[in-house]
């Protein structure tokens, strides 16, 4: 039975790969973030966040 967390294979599995023209919107619960990204208040992607280590960049990544 899926979860409704959304992970590392749930990411791989639905969206579209890191690319120049790829824009991930993240928005949710602080938990949400600080596995995902990093805190909402920080521009940047967390070093070691999920969307890291999948090869997303801070550039691809809007925190709303």
């Amino acid at each position: 039975h899926p979860t409704r967390r959304i992970d590392e294979a749930k990411i791989k599995k639905y969206c579209h790969a890191p690319a120049e023209d790829t824009l991930v919107l993240v928005c949710g619960l602080p938990v949400m973030y600080e596995n995902l990204c990093g805190p909402r208040t920080e521009k940047t992607l967390k070093e070691g966040s999920v969307l890291q280590r999948l090869g997303y960049t801070t550039e691809m990544l809007a925190k709303m």
